[in-house]
């Protein structure tokens, strides 16, 4: 379905609709367009799925129609914007992605429709405080005996990016993003030792910085903040659980040998 809908975007740059002038007013704004994309985010947040799933459906027929001829936008962005807004639509009606899935992939959503338009304070610059603080939060648990609470700040961390990286991609470039790209994978190593970790959070804390130009943590919308902790809760209480199974099968085995 998206490669149909990314074709139809190429030709609606490319083909100057001959009878423009004929449905100029039937034509969405992308005002319109940014203003469903916070309300499929709204109603997933409040768990009105059917609802949302009927607003996916009018943003998927408006996109068909809108006049990006008329856009002075890259075929990057909106090649980007196409396939982020696909992957919201097929987790959106597909039986085994989570609720929480859902809501992060309709916020990347609506942080590049807004991205688009928004050259000077975009909202995904509104995210620099939550991702600095997770390399914080990696740096505190970069212990040896914090294995697998390293690996979750990891995730989490990685979450929040891929949750802001398309809209960056299309503010910024794809220079900006594989950059961010490596940092992030480096961060999965195995292999790392302690002081490399230290060195490369501060690496990674110098791009961020570089990347948000630190904006300031009173200006962040407080909706961000229920997805982000709609991202972290379900990973962080799945490594809880196997931390507690791991603990009594050791527990079990003390008293076995006992």
């Amino acid at each position: 379905m998206w490669r149909r809908m990314l074709v139809a975007v190429i030709l609606s740059v490319l083909l100057v609709p001959v009878f423009s002038d004929a449905v100029e007013d039937k034509n969405p704004t992308w005002n319109e367009f940014d203003g469903l994309a916070g309300q499929l985010l709204q109603q997933l947040k409040q768990g009105d799925i059917d609802n949302a799933k009927q607003t996916a459906l009018v943003l998927s027929n408006e996109m068909n129609v809108y006049p990006f001829s008329e856009e002075e936008w890259t075929l990057s962005s909106m090649r980007t914007l196409v396939t982020t807004f696909e992957s919201a639509y097929e987790a959106l009606f597909a039986e085994d992605v989570t609720t929480e899935e859902q809501v992060r992939l309709a916020m990347a959503l609506r942080l590049s429709t807004d991205a688009v338009q928004q050259v000077n304070q975009p909202l995904w610059n509104q995210m620099d405080r939550q991702l600095l603080d997770s390399l914080d939060r990696i740096s505190a648990v970069n212990d040896p005996f914090q294995s697998q609470q390293y690996m979750y700040e990891v995730n989490r961390t990685l979450q929040l990016y891929e949750t802001v990286r398309p809209a960056v991609l299309i503010s910024k470039g794809y220079e900006q993003v594989s950059e961010l790209d490596a940092m992030h994978y480096k961060l999965q190593e195995q292999q790392l030792s302690q002081v490399e970790i230290d060195n490369h959070l501060d690496a990674m804390r110098h791009e961020y910085l570089t990347l948000f130009a630190f904006s300031s943590v009173e200006t962040v919308d407080p909706g961000l903040y229920v997805v982000m902790f709609m991202i972290g809760t379900p990973v962080f209480l799945t490594l809880s659980y196997v931390g507690f199974r791991k603990f009594r099968g050791q527990r079990k085995k003390v008293k076995q040998n006992e």
